[in-house]
């Protein structure tokens, strides 16, 4: 069996296996799987602290009680309608089930073939390289255009740069993996290099030392779940919700009470004239007599 790798920022400090020798890449974001446990596992082990159930369900508390503290201080700060005691109640219950539903959610677990080896019969046996996705590409070859997205690269006419364009020179495995071929035309295309992906990345140098490897291009488009980013981006969008629903029921209220006062002030003076009008009508019978 040949070796398997996964890719995860700091996945040696989380306890996987690093890669100390070997090929040319050197990180604590690439480590060996542990053959042990299934794939996915690897993604999880390294990082079990930040996902164990009793801080999962702290976090939930956390947040639900922030949620209401918020929402208790601006209903006590003035008094307003009753029924915004049901939404701080509507905001706790969605932010319970949103965090239950991203916490427990599972990423994709993809993979990219980076070297082949001889099996049976000049078959091909792959050493992989697996990464997490929300979702996985379809075909490995649209890791560039996900990488240049995450980096925004934008389009570069590589023909008249000095140095030219970046180039991903190890995909030959990958093509070979992909399309079924034998080994003896993995070796074909290794002899003379001639699979490679273009990056709208411009060279700074002839060397292109600026250019990312396939293992940095994979990091980078990797997604990976944080539990404490997302609790507190739901919090704070919870509580600013709880903000603006105060606001417009308090200048609603404001401008009913002004509404009320007005047609109150109305009444009286109406009432007024009415009285006005009666003492003249009295002084007047009272002069005729």
């Amino acid at each position: 069996m040949f070796d398997q790798y996964f890719i995860q920022e700091g996945c040696s400090d989380g306890g996987g296996t690093p890669v100390e020798n070997g090929y040319d890449y050197v990180g604590n974001y690439v480590c060996e799987v542990n053959y042990d446990i299934p794939i996915e596992d690897n993604f999880y082990a390294t990082h079990a602290v930040d996902e164990a159930p009793v801080i999962e369900a702290g976090l939930m508390l956390s947040s639900s009680f922030i949620i209401l503290t918020v929402g208790f201080g601006l209903k006590c700060l003035r008094d307003i309608d009753d029924k915004y005691l049901i939404f701080i109640c509507f905001s706790v219950l969605f932010n319970m089930l949103y965090l239950g539903l991203e916490f427990n959610s599972e990423l994709e677990t993809c993979s990219f073939p980076r070297w082949c080896h001889e099996g049976v019969n000049d078959t091909i046996v792959p050493s992989y390289y697996y990464y997490q996705r929300e979702e996985c590409p379809r075909i490995n070859a649209w890791i560039p255009l996900y990488y240049e997205d995450r980096l925004g690269t934008g389009t570069i006419d590589c023909d008249n740069t000095e140095y030219g364009c970046c180039e991903i020179r190890e995909i030959n495995c990958e093509i070979c993996v992909r399309e079924g071929k034998s080994y003896s035309f993995y070796e074909y295309l290794e002899e003379r290099n001639v699979g490679h992906w273009t990056l709208n990345i411009e060279k700074e140098d002839e060397k292109g030392n600026n250019c990312p490897t396939i293992e940095k291009m994979i990091l980078e488009i990797s997604d990976e779940k944080n539990i404490y980013e997302t609790m507190f981006i739901n919090t704070f969008i919870n509580c600013l919700l709880l903000l603006i629903v105060y606001l417009m029921m308090y200048y609603c209220s404001k401008i009913e009470t002004k509404y009320v006062n007005v047609n109150e002030n109305i009444n009286e003076e109406e009432v007024d004239e009415e009285n006005i009008i009666f003492k003249e009508s009295t002084a007047v019978l009272i002069g005729s007599a």
